[in-house]
This record gives C-alpha cells, sequence and structure tokens, in this order.
C-alpha cells in the first residue's frame, strides 16, 4: 500500500494454496532480523511469506488484495463507508468481512468486486453493569462499542476489539 494515500488499519492473512503451504520444508536459514529503519511501505518478504494480505485503507473507501511475497497489487474492491478496520476473510464462501467504526456497521462483502452481502449493526455490548466503561452514543442511553479489529476463530465466532474501550468481545450475529 501506499503510505501517501490513507494509512492501512486492517490486515487478514489468507494462504494462496494451504495444502502446499503445508508441505513446505522448514527454513534452513532463521529469517532475516526485524527492521526498525524500514521505510514505509517497503516489502521485507522471504521464507513464510506465502500467500494473500487483504488491507483496509479508511478514507480511501477500498480494501485491498496483496501478494504477500511480491507485494503485487492482485485486486481492488471498493468499500461502502469511509471508515473500514478490522476484516477477515471468510473461507466457507470466499467473502471479506469487514468492520466500520464510523456507523458500528459490519459488512460481508463479496471478494471479488466489493458487493454487500450482509450488513450487521453492532448495537452495543453489555455485561454485568450494563455499560461498556460508560461509553454511549449519542442518544446517552446505548452503550457503545466501536468495532476496530476483528477475526473470526474455528467454531465461527467473531471476535472484535475496541480501541477506545479496550475490550474485547464476541459478537452474536
Amino acid at each position: 500500500p501506499d503510505g501517501d494515500q490513507g494509512g492501512v488499519h486492517g490486515i487478514e492473512w489468507a494462504p494462496t494454496d494451504p495444502e502446499a503451504l503445508a508441505t513446505l520444508p522448514p527454513p534452513d536459514t532463521p529469517p532475516p532480523p526485524q527492521r526498525e529503519d524500514a521505510p514505509g511501505g517497503e516489502m521485507i518478504g522471504g521464507r513464510g511469506s506465502a500467500g494473500t494480505l487483504w488491507v483496509t485503507r479508511p478514507g480511501l473507501k477500498i480494501i485491498q488484495w496483496i501478494d504477500a511475497e511480491t507485494g503485487e497489487l492482485l485486486r481492488t474492491i471498493p468499500f461502502p463507508d469511509p471508515r473500514s478496520h478490522g476484516i477477515y476473510w471468510d473461507e466457507a464462501d470466499g467473502s471479506i468481512v469487514c468492520a466500520e467504526t464510523n456507523h458500528n456497521h459490519i459488512y460481508r462483502l463479496d471478494a471479488t468486486d466489493g458487493t454487500v452481502r450482509e450488513t450487521w449493526v453492532v448495537e452495543g455490548i453489555t455485561g454485568p453493569d450494563s455499560l461498556v466503561s460508560g461509553a454511549l452514543h449519542g442518544d446517552e442511553t446505548t452503550p457503545r462499542f466501536d468495532v476496530h479489529g476483528m477475526t473470526r476463530d474455528a467454531e465461527g465466532r467473531i471476535w472484535a476489539c475496541d480501541a477506545g474501550t479496550n475490550l474485547v468481545a464476541v459478537l452474536e450475529v
């Protein structure tokens, strides 16, 4: 991604061929050390970087699909709202699921063209005290939980985190 066109706020790795990836022999040399001085956008590849990345680009209203080994942009799909954040790739149907933080929407998108398949609204997270750290929507009565990071586990549960409250929750859809 080009840092001059908006930051990256979500990233999801997906194997290009999971079976082939599992058969790779272990690397015969240790991975290169992490570089703190690498300029933004520079690819630091190497063994183990096979697969693809889905990258959210808030402000640009796009999601990019990138080859993790070469850095080649494979596809760009539109995103319906300005603040795309947490994202995961759903192997079951080949869709992309991405959170939007301005309006608390989660969208299931067609990964080929960005068509919205489903929209979910995160209305609030309740717990023993019925409020999340006192964070409320504008009406001052609805608990506020802004989905920033998001993933799905092997059982299909959607895990989300809120950067404002530092909470992690399982979403029911």
